[in-house]
């Protein structure tokens, strides 16, 4: 049973799973770090913009931050999504292999 292990996580079925795994995690997290930073440096470097008021009391920085948050909402919810439908299966398909 242990030599299945070894095979299984050796096998290039494996690999690519955590490959592709890694790579639509760490592509999503340095997504939305690019734009968590960017609103920073936007704000520091551009007070003027960020401090114009939409109504007597809102500036347009509130709405940006809140469509910032909202957005990372969204990007979870892709995972979501992607892990559920895609990964799941694929994993499912490597123990299946692996109880054979």
């Amino acid at each position: 049973m242990e030599q299945k292990h070894l095979d299984l996580l050796n096998s290039k079925e494996f690999k690519r799973l955590v490959k592709k795994r890694s790579i639509f995690c760490i592509s999503g997290a340095i997504f939305i770090a690019i734009v968590y930073f960017g609103f920073m440096l936007f704000i520091a470097f551009n007070k003027k913009f960020m401090a114009t008021t939409i109504s007597d009391s809102l500036t347009i920085s509130i709405p940006i931050g809140i469509g910032i948050i909202l957005l990372a909402w969204i990007m979870t919810g892709v995972y979501l999504y992607w892990a559920n439908n895609t990964y799941d299966s694929e994993v499912k398909n490597l123990i299946n292999k692996l109880n054979d």
